[in-house]
């Protein structure tokens, strides 16, 4: 848990950064929105003034002139102001628009440029949390390949513990279970229990176990549950008790003289 936290402190820093940023460039943005508002008021002001500058001049010229009764140089003064006002008035127009036009290449500039910060800034908050998720990835499969180990270690005590078990029961039980076998000579897993004390499950794996290594028991017979111990002797007895039949049989077809 604590490898954790430190983990994510890095990224906790960073994502408060970005908030920071963020929450700057909006104030910037807005600023920004109140100075261009700004300037194209002084923009109009500025026009404004100038056709209101000129208006007054016209008409001052002309009521000096008709005062002195000169209308040609009324009219001449008159023409000479209004030109000198639009020529004014155009320059200052151009003057404005210029800077108006800059500030707006300056704006978009900013714009671009803030637009690419965010833009990288998300990029790497993008990259750490990738990071982030694969280091996660990375430790879940480790924890459980891990589990999956110490599970795989835990089945194969268990198989060689109960190996150990089996031989050590067999060790201890075999000569009992042989014994009895023998006796009953036909049994079920059931009588051969009773007879040994131990389960049938058990006194049955014993006895299979005998019939694989014991030389005694390699001719004995199953059947289901049912076992029968048979010898070279029983055999030999079989074999002889067939052949006293045999012979009766044939006494008996044989013709009488």
């Amino acid at each position: 848990m604590d490898q954790n936290i430190l983990i994510l402190i890095p990224f906790l820093l960073f994502s408060i950064a970005a908030i920071v940023i963020y929450r700057n460039h909006i104030n910037r943005r807005l600023r920004e929105a109140g100075e261009e508002d700004a300037l194209y008021t002084r923009v109009q002001q500025l026009l404004n003034d100038e056709e209101g500058d000129d208006l007054p001049e016209e008409v001052a010229v002309g009521d000096e002139g008709n005062g002195e009764g000169s209308s040609a140089g009324t009219l001449r003064v008159r023409k000479m102001g209004k030109k000198r006002g639009e020529k004014l008035r155009r320059k200052e127009q151009q003057r404005q628009y210029r800077e108006y036009m800059n500030h707006q290449r300056d704006l978009r500039r900013v714009q671009d440029e803030r637009l690419e910060e965010e833009f990288r800034q998300r990029k790497a908050i993008e990259n750490i949390r990738q990071s982030e998720e694969a280091e996660q990835r990375k430790k879940a499969q480790a924890r459980k390949a891990k589990q999956e180990e110490k599970e795989r270690q835990k089945r194969q005590k268990a198989i060689e513990k109960e190996e150990s078990r089996r031989k050590s029961r067999y060790s201890k039980y075999h000569a009992k279970v042989a014994e009895a076998a023998k006796r009953l000579k036909l049994c079920s897993m059931d009588a051969l229990a009773r007879e040994t004390g131990l389960d049938a499950e058990e006194a049955e794996a014993i006895l299979r176990q005998l019939c694989m290594e014991a030389p005694e028991f390699n001719l004995s017979l199953w059947s289901g549950n049912s076992f029968l111990h048979v010898t070279d002797a029983d055999y030999a007895h079989l074999a002889q008790q067939d052949m006293l039949n045999r012979n009766h049989i044939m006494s008996l077809v044989e013709p009488q003289a």
